[in-house]
């Protein structure tokens, strides 16, 4: 998701539910492409019904599976349906990408985090370009991609100036 937090996306008419994270310190890398060059200024995801508090981490890597940009563990604030980081998940510094691939991330150090998300099959996931990776908390530098899991999570990212 790409723009204002409160937009609304679904998969053929199914919307995200509360999710349990799928596998301890795991990241799921969802693929995105950029048309023209803009600049990205926060990063969330939206929190399930009984998120807790464990930490979290998310993202931008490259197509080469390289590390851009992340907010670094974060600790989860337990609040119900929150996008969180609660006030907005501000990037160190403005990230700007130019056209082309590019992925955004998120891990998680226990599968007590819940995110609003669409429970699918490892197919569809894959079919989206989605990977994944193990060991992976809080976000390495460098990714070596994994087959997807069945999770999409609800997470993005917004523009500078929130335009899009």
């Amino acid at each position: 998701m790409i723009g204002g937090k409160n937009r609304q996306f679904g998969l053929g008419g199914v919307v995200p539910s509360s999710q349990a994270w799928p596998t301890v310190n795991t990241a799921i890398l969802v693929p995105f492409t950029v048309a023209f060059p803009v600049t990205f200024a926060e990063i969330f995801f939206q929190a399930g019904t009984t998120p807790g508090t464990t930490a979290y981490d998310l993202g931008v890597y490259n197509d080469s599976f390289k590390l851009l940009a992340s907010l670094g563990a974060t600790n989860a604030v337990s609040t119900t349906d929150a996008v969180l980081p609660v006030g907005g998940g501000a990037l160190a510094s403005p990230l700007t990408l130019v056209r082309g691939r590019y992925y955004i991330a998120m891990s998680s150090a226990a599968t007590t985090l819940t995110v609003r998300g669409l429970a699918t099959t490892n197919g569809v996931t894959r079919g989206f370009g989605c990977v994944s990776m193990a060991s992976a908390h809080p976000l390495p530098a460098t990714v070596t991609p994994a087959a997807a899991v069945a999770l999409l999570p609800t997470i993005g990212l917004t523009t500078i100036n929130n335009l899009l």
